[in-house]
């Protein structure tokens, strides 16, 4: 059931993205980035991104999703110049990630609205104009401009393309699946993927690396390959990479379908050593956070767009723990007491 829940809510949130002219390029968590390249609608990037907030407002907004839970957004609007940058070495899966000060705007804007408020920064509302209805901002954050109540002319919304699905697309794109993914498609087991999984994770905190610099994606790819040296003896999986408001993050995870061992708690630990070591040895410091317990591990989204997701709360756990390592290793009591049951700690 839970896997059905969120992929009607996620496809829904993909479609009214598409719908209006965006693009979702990352899920994290429970949120969704998506971005408006200028030049590709009939009205500006401003207005279309405007336009899928509002709508994702109103149908969303207390709507009752499942075990009594009832929805309400906190979103953001933010503009300016990004920076995409594609990292793949020969052979590994691919990773994508956006970076510039739109990224870091957006978390700050987020957290300061509150549910069921759509804030914008100053550079967006000035770009809307009067054509915005607007309202001053609860929040005394100094990135926080208005909050957004309605457009006073209806932006059309543009037909959604289905993806391409000649073989030089797919083989692109499957270069950019988590291996899980991949070998279940290859396998025709793509309707097994929702489950539930005792899984360890690791978030990692790349010190150092400034997303906006115009050489952070040397940075960045040398620190993947630190990572993937220290991890390949482990069989761990480098599940994604995040950059956002607090630098880049890289999430690692140990007993997924395909890696799965009696030991993965130990396996986590013994991976977070070794990649804190292999950072350490390319100039990268890292923060480490790592954290075990029951996963849902899913594919969501529609016909048009998917998504890898694992949540849980250990997710959030080894995230706060990563925040407060402060250049080392911290580790919750749950992965301590499974890495002992193996005898091995």
């Amino acid at each position: 059931r839970l896997n059905t829940v969120l992929d009607q809510y996620f496809g829904e949130v993909f479609d009214i993205v598409a719908s209006h002219g965006g693009d979702v390029v990352q899920i994290e968590g429970d949120g969704v980035l998506a971005m408006w390249r200028e030049g590709q609608g009939q009205r500006s990037a401003a207005h279309q991104a405007a336009a899928a907030a509002i709508a994702l407002r109103d149908t969303f907004d207390g709507r009752p999703l499942a075990f009594d839970v009832v929805l309400r957004h906190r979103i953001a609007l933010a503009m300016g110049p990004i920076t995409a940058v594609t990292f793949q070495n020969p052979g590994d899966r691919g990773y994508h990630a956006v970076t510039g000060a739109p990224i870091r705007e957006l978390a700050s804007l987020a957290h300061a609205g509150e549910p069921g408020e759509i804030l914008m920064s100053e550079r967006l509302a000035l770009s809307l104009g009067a054509a915005a209805t607007t309202l001053d901002a609860s929040s005394d954050d100094a990135h926080v401009s208005r909050c957004l109540v309605s457009l006073q002319h209806e932006v059309p919304r543009v037909a959604i393309v289905p993806p391409a699905t000649d073989e030089a697309a797919s083989a692109l794109a499957h270069r950019y699946l988590p291996r899980v993914v991949g070998e279940r498609a290859e396998a025709s087991e793509v309707g097994w993927l929702a489950e539930f999984r005792m899984i360890t994770v690791l978030h990692t905190q790349l010190g150092g690396l400034d997303p906006a610099a115009p050489d952070a994606s040397d940075g960045i790819l040398r620190a993947i390959e630190a990572m993937r040296a220290a991890l390949e003896p482990l069989s761990a999986a480098l599940l994604e990479l995040v950059v956002g408001d607090k630098g880049v993050i890289a999430v690692v995870a140990c007993g997924l379908p395909g890696n799965a061992r009696e030991n993965d708690a130990t396996r986590g630990l013994v991976a977070a050593r070794r990649m804190h070591a292999s950072l350490h040895g390319v100039g990268v410091a890292s923060s480490i956070g790592v954290a075990t317990g029951r996963a849902f591990c899913s594919d969501v989204g529609n016909r048009t767009r998917r998504h890898f997701l694992v949540n849980g709360p250990l997710m959030h756990r080894s995230a706060r723990l990563m925040q407060n390592a402060a250049g080392s290793i911290l580790v919750d009591d749950a992965t301590v007491r499974a890495a002992a049951g193996t005898g091995r700690v």
